[in-house]
């Protein structure tokens, strides 16, 4: 396996390459050894260190690189062998990795890393240390320069970057860049800037790495892999999937591997539950596919097991058709298949939990056809029949729970520990208090529960819902109620015209607290259902502390003398590497972990068991079943595509090197606007880019001119919730120029925009923009068809003005002010007063309202300045209404 990698990594670092490989396989190990790599062949040729860049990269990266990285070590003679030049002196030990990732950032110096190098390269006696580094804004950007210019192997989102490489103060020759799940280009144009701005500024010829483990998303967006080329200019794709010969004839000698697959039964009424979701996803589907006049061959149903059905949907959905309710009716299906394969996991009072919650997520929805449908009805009854035997509280028993207890046991008393690894924080927490409190205390605890939700569910019949929501508002608040989940999850993971998410720009500001339609105690019920976890798990501590403190028996299902954790997928590698199990249970179905843990296993040269469970002839199994052809097809797909691109010659074009040297003209960037297409534009034109948090705008041209971008539906959202409004009356407080910026087009750039979809979307607020024109007349408002014509429209505001300077993107603090904006407002509108006498009497202490509307003209003079200011000023402010 370790001749395998070494001969990808060799190919990855010959030119600037793609690698695609399969999902969950072999991706930390490659990627660390073409690191190792690149280091020797560029020390091969240069006596200075480079700066190596994993970008975007996934944790378990990070993790694998601080687990390993301390094995990359050189003898003597393999320096001597690289090196090759018979004047320099050997460097021993090249590579000692040093982990700064547990040091509060902050505290580094910025010497001593270039102190330890220097030293090293100026000695042929002493190691070269390469620190491995998490960089996060603790560093300031001079500090971070210094890391760079000093090498070593960084960890580093794209904004942070973005930031470092438009600043120009860096020679970005020596740097190597590694990029990851390239496919994000879609939905994530900041990786398109890092990877164009950087080829640019190395006049093509810095080196690129991209690898990508998502093949089925490089083939079910339309034309994005040819994109993927074009834009990072590679020179050559290289396929490595799991079925590969080399891998096969590898996996067929490895002997100490023994994977044990369980297929469980599934219970009567998990059947009828699991059939009745399903069912209702396809009348959604059934629906979809009417309206849209789309046959069932183009979207079949199997695509409803798996995010593919939605994107694919988005597609069809825009332009003059676009539906919103089409749009409502995607939502419910990634609704109802999260609530699906939660059945697998889940005992039956938290999968109860979850249908309520959906339930209280489409109450009031258009689109929510498919409640009223008898399948659902029969999920709702049968979910509450696996708690109630006729009158009396009894749980269903999970059949999964049952026989990871029976393995454990097993294990244990075989002397082996045991290792269960679920697929998220909420998993794992239910399973820990379940495992460790026996069966009555868990009923007390159920009950309690279910006694404060009847209260709850009391509540919620008696809130009326006044409106009904669009597709958007929806969207948003499957994301808020998502949030909730996160904060138990602990999981890691758009832009103009698609929804806005949690982490998204609009979502980050202060100002922007909408209600989405709903009700604000509907939030709150959300958020009560998704924490009610914790609070069970909390209430079954506490129960078991009153125990222990009154000496009760109680009935703890513990294995005395062995060690077993049950941990998630994030914290897979990390106790692998530390505990070196010996038994494995997987108790979620998925192929990620799979290879993964396979891939532990050949590190190993002991006999270690895999126990996978799942039940038999369900949609989990189907699901994992169909993601392995999915990726079969995929890379045959690709292959396919690439040798035809190599039969038909085609001739990319040659990146526009454009000259970088004296750049004046700046412009402030809100770092968030790195996700569009436009900041690499202006940067094409020489324009130096300063990314800061903004508080107010998306762009500052000048110390008068403040740009809001909008694309149609997110001004649509904009001017719907009113919030638009707060915007520019903050923005005029603070800029004298403020525009409007709507774009008529696809920022993302990857197809063509269809003009009419502007209308569409807009043609139902145009009262609603008639009176935002109306409250500030001196609004600019600018419609762009293209980012090409923004940066021309940037041009020209930006002409026979001042530069922009950190303190112009300074929000006014409210703690401070005290000025009086309502008076403000008033008086702007009067005849005679300009915007900047406005700014002049703002700053004016000793002047009030009710003085100036009473001052003579003479008194005025000296406020207005000029005569016919005056006059209408004094004419306006005594003029009799009889």
């Amino acid at each position: 396996m370790e001749q395998f990698v070494d001969k990808v990594a060799l190919q990855i670092v010959s030119c600037k390459s793609f690698t695609i490989l399969s999902h969950g396989y072999l991706l930390p190990e490659i990627s660390l050894s073409a690191v190792h790599k690149d280091m020797k062949l560029y020390l091969s040729h240069n006596k200075s260190i480079p700066a190596i860049f994993l970008i975007n990269a996934p944790p378990h990266i990070f993790h694998h690189f601080k687990l390993y990285s301390e094995g990359l070590t050189f003898d003597s003679s393999t320096i001597k062998e690289i090196k090759k030049r018979k004047s320099e002196q050997t460097l021993l030990n090249f590579i000692r990795s040093i982990d700064y990732s547990g040091v509060d950032s902050s505290s580094i110096s910025q010497s001593c890393v270039s102190e330890l190098n220097q030293s090293s390269i100026a000695s042929s006696n002493e190691d070269i240390y390469i620190p491995l580094l998490s960089i996060d804004y603790k560093l300031s950007i001079e500090k971070r320069k210094e890391l760079y210019k000093n090498g070593g192997i960084f960890f580093v989102t794209t904004r942070i970057l973005i930031s470092d490489l438009i600043s120009n103060e860096f020679n970005w020759n020596s740097c190597i860049f590694y990029i990851f799940d390239i496919e994000d280009i879609q939905k994530r144009f900041n990786i398109s800037f890092i990877g164009q701005v950087f080829l640019t500024l190395t006049k093509n010829k810095g080196l690129l790495r991209c690898l990508t483990q998502k093949t089925h998303q490089l083939v079910g967006i339309p034309k994005i892999y040819e994109r993927i080329k074009e834009i990072f200019r590679i020179d050559k794709v290289f396929f490595f999937s799991y079925t590969f010969p080399e891998l096969i004839k590898i996996r067929n000698e490895f002997k100490y591997f023994n994977v044990v697959q369980l297929k469980l039964q599934m219970s009567e009424s998990m059947k009828i539950i699991e059939q009745g979701i399903f069912e209702s996803m396809k009348y959604i589907a059934i629906e979809i596919r009417h309206r849209l006049k789309i046959q069932s061959n183009v979207l079949p149903d199997s695509m409803l097991l798996f995010g593919e059905f939605e994107k694919r949907i988005s597609n069809y959905n825009k332009g003059i058709d676009y539906d919103s309710d089409i749009e409502s009716m995607c939502i419910d299906i990634k609704t109802l298949r999260h609530l699906m394969f939660s059945l697998y996991i889940l005992n039956p009072v938290l999968f109860f939990i979850q249908l309520e919650t959906m339930k209280l997520l489409v109450w009031g929805e258009d689109s929510m056809f498919w409640l009223g449908k008898k399948t659902m009805e029969l999920v709702i009854e049968t979910t509450k029949a696996r708690l109630w035997n006729q009158d009396k509280f009894l749980i269903e028993k999970q059949p999964k729970h049952i026989e990871m207890m029976n393995i454990i046991k097993h294990e244990n008393q075989k002397g082996n520990d045991v290792v269960i690894i679920v697929r998220n924080q909420q998993t794992k927490q239910e399973l820990i208090h379940s495992w460790n409190v026996d069966d009555g205390t868990l009923l007390d605890i159920y009950q309690q529960w279910f006694d404060k939700k009847n209260e709850l569910e009391k509540h919620i019949k008696e809130i009326h819902l006044k409106y009904r929501t669009d597709a958007n508002s929806k969207i948003k608040k499957w994301k808020f109620v998502q949030s909730e989940g996160m904060n138990l999850n602990q999981k890691n993971e758009g832009d103009n015209g698609e929804v806005i998410g949690i982490d998204d720009k609009e979502d980050v500001k202060p100002e922007d607290e909408i209600i989405f339609g709903y009700n604000s105690v509907m939030y709150e019920m959300s958020q009560r259902f998704y924490s009610t976890q914790q609070m069970i798990i909390e209430e079954t501590q506490q129960k078991l502390s009153q125990m222990k403190k009154k000496n009760e028996p109680f009935n703890c299902r513990e294995y005395k003398g062995r060690i077993n954790k049950i941990i998630t997928q994030n914290e897979m590698n990390n106790e692998l590497f530390w505990d070196k199990p010996k038994a494995i249970i997987l108790y979620n179905c998925s192929l990620w972990v799979t290879r993964v843990l396979e891939t532990y296993v050949h590190s190993r040269d002991e006999e270690i068991k895999l126990y996978l469970l799942f039940y038999e002839k369900s949609y989990e199994m189907i699901k994992y079943q169909q993601t392995i052809l999915r990726e079969k097809n995929a890379f045959e797909q690709l292959v396919k595509t690439e040798m035809k691109s190599k039969e038909l010659n085609i001739d990319q074009k040659e990146i526009e090197v454009i000259p970088i040297q004296d750049r004046v003209k700046t412009i402030i960037v809100d770092i968030r606007e790195f996700r569009c297409e436009l900041p690499f534009h202006l940067f094409n034109q020489n324009y130096k880019l300063i990314p800061k948090q903004l508080e107010i705008g998306d762009y500052i041209l000048s110390p008068n001119i403040c740009i809001e971008r909008k694309s149609a539906i997110d001004l649509a959202g904009s001017l719907k919730s009113r919030r638009i409004n707060k915007q520019i009356q903050n923005m005029f407080r603070k800029y004298n120029t403020v525009v409007l910026l709507i774009e008529c087009y696809s920022s993302e750039g990857f197809e063509q925009y269809d003009s009419s979809k502007t209308e569409q979307v807009l043609k139902s607020y145009t009262n609603i923009f008639t009176q935002l024109i109306t409250e500030f007349p001196q609004l600019k408002i600018v419609w762009s068809y293209s980012p090409q014509m923004t940066t021309h429209i940037f041009n020209d505001l930006k002409q026979n003005d001042s530069e922009p300077t950190e303190e112009d993107c300074k929000m006014i603090e409210n703690d401070d002010d005290l000025t009086n904006w309502n008076a403000l407002e008033v008086l702007k509108r009067m005849p005679g007063i300009t915007t900047d006498q406005l700014y002049d009497m703002e700053h004016n202490p000793n002047l009030t309202f009710s003085k100036l509307i009473q001052m003579s003209e003479e008194q005025l003079k000296d406020i207005l300045k000029e005569d016919k200011n005056v006059k209408l000023f004094h004419h306006a402010c005594n003029l009799q209404f009889k």
